[in-house]
């Protein structure tokens, strides 16, 4: 051969070697990827992703409503579409529609500049659409197992309670699947469609909240503040190492006008952490913490990966020659922290520098606090009616917790 037919055989084997196609596999290398095709189009990707590998997992978004409308009907079912656009804001904002629709952008795209489209004719319009950014997303499952596993995953990444979940779904079975065997989780029978869903999710109210705190607006960052720390109880090969990892301070005050709202809102919604789940209103809260018949707290709990805000509650009731604990509750963010222990300490000390030497408390079973069966013992209760628990205070009786320090 000679050599000019020498130069193009290996270019062709070079082309060949590392093709788009081919140096995607190996990077890749598997079978099933999961594909975040962002800026979508009329599902190009869609379409070289399914021939690419044989099951790809794929989450398109494109914000253009006519490129969207064509997207959508690729019909593959491993094709998961939002008509949103990604962005580094979220909310509503300005898209750019050309005639040439692959120059559909967020910027507004100089026709002169562009070579390709110099010569054919472009009309910019303007059209108000919806973004997000990936960072709404605190957590992102996008795999091959089941959902009720993935929401199982959820709840536990995330601390929360599985009643803390709504789980929307087109598919008719995958609902009643989740509703038998996660029967906490709520499941709002909303149809196969968006306006549907829209519907259900208005008429149900999950989302809807009378007063917003400050705990709330900051909701979204202590979820990601959680996931830090759930990284960082991995790299610790004992509970006692990863409690002095983060570094905890605590503090706490009594319910007053300025945490009013959020005390309501802690002793209306927990139930995990709540060992008599009794239920207040505003003004009922309002009225107890007035009172001098009772001793009220709020505590608040941070680390170095934030601030969790209020967290806990307990109320009192102030008797003769004892005190009766009427509310013990905790956010179940700071479950597994030794928090319950800072609080009682607490107590414990205010009742004794009023003389008190005995504390009674009460544990109400119910469907959600089996939890909590056990934690009046485990901070050296002992039986003393049914479900009624008490404690002797006397010299050395309150806690020393090692891992949480007074932050006040």
């Amino acid at each position: 051969m000679d050599k000019v037919g020498q130069s193009k055989n290996r270019n062709q084997k070079y082309f060949k070697k590392f093709s788009r196609e081919i140096v995607i596999k190996n990077i890749v290398n598997k079978e099933d990827p999961i594909c975040l095709d962002v800026g979508a189009h009329n599902g190009e990707s869609v379409v070289y992703f399914n021939k690419l590998f044989n099951s790809p997992l794929i989450y398109s978004f494109e914000a253009s409503p006519t490129s969207f409308e064509i997207l959508k009907n690729k019909n593959y079912k491993n094709n998961f579409c939002y008509n949103y656009a990604i962005s580094n804001i979220t909310g509503n904002t300005v898209f750019y529609e050309n005639e040439i629709s692959h120059t559909n952008s967020l910027v507004k795209i100089n026709i002169s500049s562009v070579d390709s489209i110099k010569k054919q004719k472009t009309i910019n319009s303007t059209i108000n659409i919806k973004a997000i950014k990936l960072d709404d997303f605190i957590i992102f499952k996008a795999n091959w197992k089941d959902k009720v596993s993935n929401i199982e995953d959820i709840a536990q990444e995330l601390s929360l309670g599985l009643d803390s979940i709504v789980f929307i779904d087109d598919n008719p079975i995958e609902r009643s699947w989740v509703k038998s065997s996660l029967p906490d989780v709520i499941v709002p029978e909303c149809g196969d469609t968006p306006w549907e869903m829209l519907s259900a999710l208005r008429s149900g109210m999950y989302f809807e909240s009378v007063n917003i705190t400050k705990e709330d607006v900051k909701r979204h960052e202590s979820y990601k503040s959680n996931l830090d720390r759930k990284k960082h109880e991995r790299k610790h090969k004992t509970m006692e190492s990863f409690l002095e990892g983060l570094e905890m301070l605590a503090e706490s005050t009594k319910v007053n006008p300025t945490n009013l709202i959020r005390a309501t809102q802690l002793i209306n919604k927990t139930n995990q952490f709540n060992l008599t789940t009794r239920r207040y209103s505003e003004e009922q809260v309002k009225s107890i913490s007035e009172s001098l018949d009772y001793w009220t707290r709020c505590f608040y709990l941070k680390d170095k990966f934030g601030d969790n805000g209020l967290i806990g509650i307990m109320i009192v009731k102030r008797l003769e020659e004892s005190w009766h604990i009427d509310t013990f509750l905790m956010s179940c963010r700071v479950l597994g922290r030794t928090m319950e222990k800072y609080m009682m300490a607490e107590l414990m000390s205010d009742a004794r520098s009023e003389n008190i030497k005995l504390l009674t408390g009460e544990f109400i079973p119910t469907k959600k606090n089996a939890l909590v069966k056990n934690t009046f013992k485990e901070l050296g209760f002992k039986p003393f009616k049914e479900n009624i628990f008490s404690i002797t205070l006397g010299e050395g009786s309150v806690y020393v917790n090692e891992f949480i320090k007074d932050n006040r």
